[in-house]
């Protein structure tokens, strides 16, 4: 049998305001956005969070918004974020999650950044820790700037093997690597 069950007008249907994730254009991926507007035939006009507008979408190409993930940060929460991966951390807020621990962010200064990954993410009482383990995501020092990647390898003496996300592999000191922000033991 199989792919059974679709019957029924997706058997989901939303009211103006909902958070939803949509398919774009019909296209195989989904993006967040709010219902503008539904209609009596089950499709809807979208609101996508970055701004963009779609009319009399079908239900098909619609799906409620992924639940808040634990230990997610709730809008507006006031954080301190890596700006495009570099060193230095910028106050912001949080403005919406857009996938497993992607957010978007809202700095202080007026920019804006998209999926931001959370481990470039500062909430009060988080700090980085001196060890990183292997497995962990971070940015490290490459060719001049702070690209992202993962541990691979510790190598002890606060050296640390990093797999970088352009394809490179290179054993990077502490200083240079900014490491997830975690709660210190005990928080």
């Amino acid at each position: 049998g199989g792919g059974g069950g679709g019957g029924g007008g997706g058997g989901e249907t939303f009211r103006e305001g909902d958070a939803v994730e949509c398919r774009h254009g019909g296209g195989p991926q989904y993006y967040p956005g709010k219902i503008a507007r539904a209609y009596p035939d089950g499709s809807y006009d979208i609101a996508y969070d970055d701004g963009d507008k779609e009319a009399k979408v079908r239900g098909a190409y619609v799906r409620k918004a992924a639940p808040a993930a634990e230990g997610e940060l709730a809008n507006g929460t006031e954080v301190k974020v890596r700006h495009g991966g570099q060193k230095d951390s910028f106050p912001a807020k949080v403005d919406g999650c857009v996938g497993p621990d992607l957010y978007n962010i809202k700095y202080d200064d007026g920019d804006y950044e998209k999926a931001v990954p959370r481990f470039r993410i500062q909430c009060a009482g988080e700090r980085q820790k001196r060890e990183l383990e292997q497995g962990w995501k971070v940015d490290a020092q490459c060719g001049g700037s702070f690209r992202s990647g993962k541990v691979v390898k510790v190598l002890g003496g606060d050296e640390y093997s990093v797999a970088f996300d352009h394809g490179e592999r290179q054993n990077v000191a502490r200083p240079m690597i900014c490491g997830p922000f975690l709660k210190p033991p005990g928080a």
